[in-house]
């Protein structure tokens, strides 16, 4: 992780691999976003979730002006990476 100090945040990222990226923002010593990026040769899906404003954010590569606005907080289960992506998409289709 990487660590970006600004005046009134610090953004932690993680973006060594090929396949994913990572990051977290804290602001007043909370966690007030989180974003995760998967990519493969085929897709990229994004998520973003905003703490501070109780809210998700949704896309895909092929739509990256089309974010879908989610109101509450998508929990993620960084334990089983397949379940997260597939949750994702499903977020995309259903929303």
């Amino acid at each position: 992780m990487v660590l970006h100090h600004k005046i009134i945040f610090m953004d932690y990222s993680c973006n060594t691999e090929d396949d994913h990226h990572f990051s977290w923002r804290i602001k007043d010593n909370s966690l007030a976003k989180l974003r995760v990026r998967f990519m493969s040769k085929d897709e990229q899906l994004y998520l973003k979730i905003h703490y501070d404003d109780k809210c998700s954010e949704v896309w895909s590569r092929s739509k990256p002006n089309n974010r879908i606005k989610i109101n509450q907080i998508v929990v993620p289960d960084f334990m089983d990476l397949d379940k997260l992506k597939n949750k994702i998409r499903m977020l995309l289709v259903f929303s």
